[in-house]
């Protein structure tokens, strides 16, 4: 993977959290004995560098893109499925009396901190930022605190948990689209595209597996997010008008997703033409193109194919290559809806990918080739053809191009 993560970094981080090493050696006085704190801090990672996901998702992540199909026939289809969408990395404490108040930060001090309560003796935050360092402690009832424990995260997705693990209730397939290596050595900005499942069950309905509950109202909350996009059509949809969060605008379109974006009479492989496409996404990369409308979470039913079609296109743009892009795509098979839409005898192409021929059965690579063949510029990137075909089917402009860009790029 072509990520931004070099050794350098990890360093700078690790000399923060480590005490130094180099200061003159001066005899001390033996200090009186102390008792041990009420708390103790069993998960203490003494500043080192700590992996966010299970061994499953660091393992894909970590796998030739190459050899990806077999990793996916391996883990994540039906006769193998288990569920893997959500951070893995648990602090975990001993002593004192419940309820706890848990508290990690990006800072020492704790001037960012964010605060949890548990009844337990362990908790996964759930949505932590990769390559960034932490401090975490932990108080009890009584007003009992433990030692300041510190960690480094992993290079890895942000995959966020927004759901509960001991059911299956809760928004599923979430994750973050920050982190990808982008055009002219940038990268892309955390925290302000976010990609998933819905985040209501359609109204009028029974079921309650699929729905925004309290644990993951408080996670996503945390976000600030200023727009939901939702990408559900009027048969999935189930009458929703207005964004799950307050002071959250609520947009609603929708396509078929993948070769069904290309126009018949411009890509001649096309066998069935969604007229919905252009203006679906000249209204969204319109908004994308407004720095007040972020944070963004953008979602269908499951989070997989429209979301997966709209993700190709945002990242294409950004200069993001076609193997993060389908790392990223394929990161819903381990979700906790993953399994749902994958069969060990479907058509894949060498890579790993669905690679079928007619319209809408996931036929991602296809769809990659086609955006190339008919928008793709002497220069052969995916950025400059997901570019044109914007330009050209879809009425963005030049300046909403270059905005986009702007506001999801850093150095």
């Amino acid at each position: 993977m072509k990520r931004r993560i070099i050794a350098e970094h990890i360093a700078l981080l690790l000399a923060l959290l480590l005490p130094a090493a180099c200061a003159p050696k001066q005899a001390a006085p033996v200090p009186a004995e102390t008792p041990a704190p009420v708390i103790a801090l069993v998960s203490e990672h003494d500043g080192g560098v700590i992996r966010l996901n299970d061994e499953v998702i660091t393992t894909y992540w970590e796998t030739d893109f190459a050899d990806s199909l077999a990793y996916l026939k391996d883990n994540c289809f039906k006769s193998t499925y288990e569920a893997h969408d959500g951070q893995d990395l648990q602090l975990r404490w001993s002593g004192g009396t419940a309820p706890y108040t848990v508290e990690y930060a990006t800072d020492p001090d704790f001037q960012t901190a964010v605060s949890l309560t548990t009844e337990r003796d362990r908790i996964r935050p759930g949505d932590l930022f990769p390559r960034t360092a932490y401090w975490y402690r932990v108080t009890d009832a009584d007003g009992n605190a433990s030692a300041v424990g510190s960690f480094i995260s992993g290079d890895e997705p942000r995959i966020i948990l927004a759901r509960e693990r001991v059911d299956s209730s809760g928004v599923k397939n979430v994750r973050d689209l920050g982190g990808y290596a982008a055009a002219g050595g940038k990268t892309v900005k955390y925290g302000m595209l976010y990609r998933g499942g819905m985040f209501l069950y359609p109204n009028g309905t029974a079921n309650k597996t699929h729905r925004l509950t309290d644990y993951g109202r408080a996670v996503i909350g945390r976000w600030g997010l200023k727009t939901e996009i939702d990408l559900r059509d009027d048969t999935d949809f189930g009458g929703q008008t207005e964004a799950a969060f307050e002071n959250c605008a609520y947009l609603r379109v929708t396509y078929r997703g993948y070769t069904s974006i290309f126009p018949s009479d411009t890509a001649t492989d096309t066998v069935y033409y969604d007229e919905r496409s252009p203006e679906a996404f000249r209204q969204i990369f319109s908004l994308l193109a407004e720095e007040q409308n972020y944070p963004v979470y953008f979602h269908c039913l499951i989070g997989q194919d429209r979301t997966g079609t709209l993700a190709y296109l945002i990242l294409g743009l950004l200069g993001v290559d076609f193997e993060d892009i389908t790392k990223d795509y394929e990161l819903s098979a381990f979700s906790a809806v993953g399994s749902m839409n994958r069969e060990k005898d479907w058509k894949y192409s060498g890579n790993g990918v669905p690679a079928g021929t007619h319209h809408v059965d996931r036929v991602w690579e296809t769809m990659n080739t086609m955006m190339l063949h008919y928008y793709g510029a002497e220069s052969g990137l995916l950025s400059d053809a997901v570019a044109n075909y914007l330009l050209r089917e879809c009425g963005i402009t030049e300046e909403q191009i270059a905005s986009v860009r702007n506001i999801l790029l850093e150095n």
